[in-house]
């Protein structure tokens, strides 16, 4: 025996090692790695010689086989980050929530809202979401039961669409996350995105000053059904649609789908700890002075409008004004005289950008001025606003107004309407 054992320790060896994982009917390849629930297996060959005459083959009976388990990990981006500076009863402010699904397996989401101590609460007016996908899927392989969450451009309500767990009544559920209440979103793929807009109003009757801040949690939950659903030797336990995800056990099992949590950061949302599925931003609202601001000036253009000199804003014959001109000093209003009624307006918002849209503006004329002419100076907006007049051949007194509707000034920019009258 023991010849044997130091002849053989003399013979060379040759082992192949063979591994049969995620192949034939257990492929399961994700964006982000092996599916959860592919069985991996491994087996190998042992050939030797023995004095030059080859010895039988050594196999094993079975292969040795362990189960890929499922990452649980996902990324929450708010756009835009943390407070908003926003105007008492100010309507349709949205917050953007992405969430990505850095896992290895179909994942759902809850969404859950913290509210912190502060002054007022805004109202969720409402909540919709977004999923883009290179391709439209089956996602339960009837073709119909999920038919608003499987196209390649999926949008809807939150309230309408997700399936709802629990007996929460609205899409953002305020109670604990673990009492599985809450609003399912569509089920998301590996390295797949749903975009979640909440669109919230301000109360009226709020001062300068006053916040509310609060904490978006989302949370991950089992959805409808995993990857391997229906994969033999998959390992994998049938899902409890919206039932919060376990915690992974302290030991191994190499034939069951285990899940390991690999989200690291601890957000704001109390019940966001590192590897636990969830992840939170924090955000809210900041009350702010009224940043649109106007004023009116009456400028003498011209005492005596003499030969071909004209009214307006002609740049041959009448007077155009820019922003930041300042008015002239040498003239005097008589009858005759060329008066500019000049309306400067001035977003001073220029830090936080809040663009002021649907701006309308009003000026009634005195009888005192005829109506010649009048011209928008630097207002920025998408095609070009109502005016309306009265004749500028009227005799008789009468007063004339003119009339903005649907203007637009952007962050930091001064915009200025500027009416010519003569005097009469």
């Amino acid at each position: 025996m023991k010849l044997l054992q130091q002849q053989a320790s003399r013979l060379a060896i040759s082992a192949g090692l063979m591994a049969l994982a995620a192949g034939g009917a257990h492929a399961a390849e994700t964006a982000n790695g092996t599916a959860a629930g592919t069985p991996v297996d491994n087996t190998f060959t042992l050939d030797y010689e023995v004095n030059n005459t080859p010895q039988t083959q050594i196999t094993p009976a079975n292969p040795t086989r362990f189960t890929v388990d499922r990452i649980v990990d996902l990324t929450l981006a708010v756009d835009p980050v943390g407070a908003q500076d926003v105007a008492a009863d100010e309507q349709g402010v949205t917050f953007e929530y992405t969430i990505t699904n850095d896992g290895n397996d179909i994942q759902a989401y809850s969404l859950h809202l913290e509210d912190i101590a502060d002054d007022f609460d805004a109202t969720i007016d409402s909540i919709s979401y977004a999923i883009t996908r290179g391709s439209a899927v089956d996602l339960d392989g009837s073709g119909t039961a999920l038919d608003n969450c499987e196209g390649t451009s999926v949008t809807g309500t939150l309230e309408t669409d997700f399936v709802t767990v629990g007996t929460a009544a609205s899409g953002l559920d305020d109670d604990d996350p673990d009492d599985g209440a809450a609003d399912i979103t569509c089920p998301i793929y590996p390295d797949e995105e749903i975009v979640i807009t909440v669109t919230f109003d301000i109360p009226a009757g709020l001062t300068v000053g006053d916040d509310d801040d609060f904490n978006l949690l989302a949370q991950s939950r089992e959805p409808l059904f995993w990857i391997n659903t229906g994969t033999a030797n998959s390992g994998l336990v049938a899902p409890i649609l919206g039932e919060p995800m376990d915690a992974t056990p302290g030991t191994n099992d190499s034939a069951a789908v285990e899940n390991v949590f690999l989200d690291s950061v601890n957000g704001p949302h109390a019940d966001d700890d590192a590897a636990d599925g969830n992840q939170s931003v924090a955000n809210g609202f900041d009350i702010i002075a009224q940043f649109l601001t106007a004023t009116k000036e009456a400028w003498v253009m011209d005492t005596e409008l003499t030969g071909t000199e004209t009214c307006d804003d002609n740049g041959t014959t009448g007077y155009p004004i820019a922003i930041g001109d300042t008015a002239p000093t040498d003239e005097f209003p008589i009858p005759g005289s060329c008066v500019a009624y000049v309306i400067e307006v001035v977003n001073s918002d220029a830090d936080v950008v809040r663009d002021a849209t649907s701006i309308d503006l009003s000026d009634q004329l005195p009888v005192e001025v005829q109506y010649s002419d009048h011209v928008m100076v630097d207002f920025d907006n998408d095609g070009t606003p109502t005016l309306t007049t009265c004749a500028g051949t009227d005799v008789a007194p009468a007063q004339c107004t003119v009339d903005i509707a649907d203007a637009e000034l952007d962050s930091g920019n001064t915009g200025a309407l500027v009416i010519y009258a003569t005097v009469r």
